[in-house]
């Protein structure tokens, strides 16, 4: 069976060709449709298409087909990067089974040589100025005159005109018949359900294009739930805007961990849609906890931190199957996770990795799991500066280094801005060079040629973060010229950076010297830091509620007291809410729940008596509906509910975190940002709010 690609074009704009939601993206890169053209231009074999004609189709991307018209769907398993490269540039639109924004933009430029026969995509200074380079899509739309544009190339000699016309005719009319020619087509039974239907999709691909395991895997899930694809789409968009550009693999490995208890794809069962849905409402939480924890507890602000998303799964997985982290718990995650970054845990064989760290979990569920199959599998984390030495800015030490930086309370050294990511192009993270490559180089290193220079000039004992407004003001400058205005600017920033205060080392003659120096600074506040996160601090003053009563309200601590009884009603009172904002946006602190302004200890037994759940378990049910409904499920990492029993009575302990973003209450339909200031709380007017982030959260 055969079709001409001008039949199967207007089969595709009639929506009678439509592409199943199981079927992955357009993926083809402009090298990649520049050779399909030259193919077919060519007469070289491209395959053929596999179709399903059927009238109970499964999901359709776009939902573009309309059976009332059409009473037979023919679902394109395979060949649809070839189908939508040409009808791109054959139609000169995209398809309608895809969105705008899912093609992108400069695939269309691709141009045709008349006279040599060559595809390329358009060079202003090579194709501007001749008529012979000519739009693909403009010769299918509407062939040029071949004489008309003779006269464009002002050629006068009869006999020249005549021997350009011939390669140029055959040309556009070798172009013209791409759309004649006939594309073999195999055809899968019409009463072959969705799955055989997937199944020979897989065996196809897995002969033909490579299609990953997570792409088949991917492709049965849509089946089951038609509507996971885009889904998983629109919380790859959203989780891009928070810094993390995240991929479906991704989300696919952590829907199959939480389904099935599995990381290796192959091994994935078949859960029904209910499953699934129960499963992503699971997973789209955890993430929501997920990235401000990674965000304002572990300080890595986006996935430039991340050599890999993989380490994530466990944790994931971890997540939506045991319930939020413990102050305990989370330190001992966060110690993993920096160790498997480092060590490069998943460099290997990924499914195997994630499987057994996976089922460890299961079987043991807790940090410490994890933390035995990394030591086994990769050793001691301690690091040396002879671990540091050689390596750049590619090895995940930087990112290591980056994240301690970070978490010293370093800021960049022009402007005095936290080392995050924002949306402003001039404030984004560079790698700035300590000793700048042009101070070097005048003083004769290498940094192009010899390797082992070029190594010494970029190793990440040379590297810093900065903002790319901080990165120009200093680039050109000696370490010994501008290490002493930072100092100056922003007193002990230097240190917090792990540079070297002997400024002798900042002389370019001591330039290997401090690299050592640097190495050894680096490697020891990673160490450090790492052993940190091991110890247990769940014994904290913090929760010492004698202390935080003598210290009495004010900027950092708030007594409330909730019930007041006489309600038959029971409502979470908007008020706690309001406080856990104005700590949140200012430095953080202590909400105490159960004691009134004056110090005096009422407890929360009334609260228990008009709750679902008659005690502690209930109470914290309740504000956490309460946090989660008013400052958003984001918040939760930066919170800590702890409960002590004092005079007969038991009193709630709110620790707050500091946010790195400001937070916004959900307050009677409206948006309001409150601020702690002295011992009160209170909203900002637009004005007021607008200068307060600008000052307080750069």
């Amino acid at each position: 069976m055969a079709s001409s690609i001008k039949k199967l074009l207007e089969q595709i704009e009639e929506k009678e060709i439509v592409l199943p939601e199981f079927q992955r993206e357009f993926t083809w890169n402009r090298d990649q449709v520049r050779s399909l053209f030259e193919s077919f231009y060519k007469g070289y074999p491209t395959g053929s298409l596999l179709l399903w004609e059927t009238s109970n189709p499964p999901k359709i991307k776009q939902d573009a087909y309309d059976l009332e018209k059409i009473r037979r769907v023919k679902v394109l398993l395979d060949g649809q990067q070839r189908l939508t490269s040409l009808y791109l540039h054959i139609k000169n639109t995209i398809p309608p089974y895809y969105a705008p924004e899912e093609i992108n933009e400069n695939l269309f430029d691709l141009f045709f040589n008349l006279k040599t026969g060559v595809f390329r995509y358009y060079k202003k200074l090579e194709m501007k100025d001749d008529p012979l380079w000519i739009k693909l899509s403009n010769i299918f739309q509407d062939a040029p005159s071949v004489y008309a544009l003779l006269e464009q190339l002002n050629i006068s000699d009869p006999a020249e005109r005549e021997k350009l016309a011939k390669p140029i005719e055959k040309n556009i009319r070798k172009i013209e018949q791409i759309k004649e020619i006939e594309y073999p087509i195999q055809t899968v039974p019409s009463e072959a359900k969705v799955r055989e239907a997937i199944k020979v999709f897989d065996l196809i691909n897995s002969q033909g294009t490579p299609l990953t395991q997570s792409d088949i895997v991917l492709a049965y899930l849509t089946a089951e739930w038609p509507d996971i694809r885009r889904i998983f789409k629109e919380k790859l968009a959203e989780l891009k805007n928070n810094n993390f550009t995240f991929d479906l693999t991704f989300l696919t490995r952590c829907l199959v961990g939480i389904t099935d208890g599995v990381g290796d794809l192959a091994r994935f069962g078949e859960p029904n849609e209910t499953d699934l849905k129960d499963a992503w409402g699971s997973l789209d939480k955890t993430l929501n906890y997920l990235i401000p924890f990674l965000q304002n507890k572990a300080y890595i602000v986006g996935d430039e931190d991340l050599n890999t998303t993989n380490v994530l799964v466990p944790i994931v997985v971890y997540l939506s199957k045991y319930g939020w982290f413990t102050q305990k718990t989370e330190r001992k995650f966060i110690h993993w996770l920096y160790a498997a970054l480092y060590q490069r845990h998943f460099s290997g064989s990924v499914d195997s990795t994630l499987d057994k760290d996976i089922r460890a979990l299961l079987d043991e569920p807790g940090p410490e799991s994890l933390l035995t199959n990394l030591k086994e599998d990769e050793g001691d984390p301690q690091l040396s500066a002879a671990s540091l030495d050689m390596r750049g800015v590619g090895n995940p030490l930087y990112n290591m280094m980056s994240i301690i930086i970070r978490a010293r309370g370093a800021v960049d050294w022009a402007n005095g801005l936290p080392l995050i990511t924002t949306n402003n192009a001039d404030f984004s993270i560079e790698r700035h060079h300590i000793f700048p490559k042009s101070v070097l180089s005048k003083a004769g290193w290498d940094t192009g040629e010899s390797q082992y220079a070029s190594k010494r000039v970029h190793e990440l004992a040379n590297r810093i973060p900065l903002t790319k407004s901080g990165n120009l003001e200093i680039f050109d400058n000696s370490p010994e010229e501008y290490l002493p205005i930072v100092e100056e600017k922003y007193p002990g920033n230097l240190e917090k950076s792990l540079i070297p205060t002997n400024r002798k080392l900042w002389k370019i003659e001591n330039y290997e010297e401090f690299l050592a120096q640097r190495r050894l600074l680096i490697a020891e506040a990673i160490n450090s830091h790492m052993a940190n996160l091991l110890e247990d601090n769940t014994g904290e003053q913090p929760f010492n509620l004698s202390s935080l009563l003598t210290k009495g309200e004010g900027e950092k601590i708030e007594f409330k007291v909730r019930f007041h009884g006489g309600s038959d009603t029971y409502r979470l009172e908007t008020a706690v809410s309001k406080s856990i904002a104005g700590l949140l946006n200012k430095n953080g602190g202590y909400l105490i729940i159960g004691v009134d302004d004056d110090g005096e200890i009422k407890g929360i037994e009334g609260d228990y008596a008009v709750q679902g759940k008659q005690n502690r378990d209930g109470f914290e049910i309740e504000l956490t509906n309460e946090i989660v409904s008013k400052l958003g499920s984001g918040t939760l990492p930066l919170i800590q509910i702890n409960f002590v029993h004092e005079n007969s009575h038991d009193v709630c302990i709110v620790r707050v975190d500091q946010s790195s973003r400001p937070i916004y209450m959900q307050d009677d339909g409206h948006e309001k940002f409150y601020v702690r200031l002295h011992n009160s709380t209170r909203p900002l007017s637009y004005s007021e709010a607008t200068e307060y982030i600008r000052e307080h959260f750069g």
